[in-house]
């Protein structure tokens, strides 16, 4: 019974510090990203924040996703959200200029 109870405490620890794991990851990546466009579209530290912000929402929903097509699902949900948002904090003329380049715009969207 000991053992039982020690393994499933064991099993809980190494979930909790995944998810803690997985959580910092993307902030990490949300927050790299937000400072790549910042810097390319040299945008002040407010809009990079809301960006950051935007970007922080779609990883943590698609690191809560389980299942692949769920996940494309979300990912799709997601991709209609960020180009809103990020219409609506960047303007049009800013927003047209990240989706030309596309290696940085995919990095947001995916």
């Amino acid at each position: 019974m000991k053992r039982l109870i020690a393994i499933i405490a064991l099993f809980f620890a190494f979930t909790i510090t995944a998810s803690a794991q997985d959580s910092k990851s993307v902030e990490k990546t949300s927050q790299t990203v937000a400072k790549e466009i910042g810097k390319f579209l040299n945008l002040d530290t407010n809009t990079t924040n809301q960006l950051y912000e935007v970007l922080l929402d779609k990883n943590t929903k698609l690191s809560n996703t389980p299942h692949e097509m769920a996940y494309q699902e979300t990912l799709i949900v997601t991709t209609r959200k960020i180009n809103k948002d990020f219409s609506e904090i960047l303007g049009d003329d800013m927003f047209q200029k990240l989706k030309n380049n596309t290696a940085l715009y995919e990095k947001a969207i995916k």
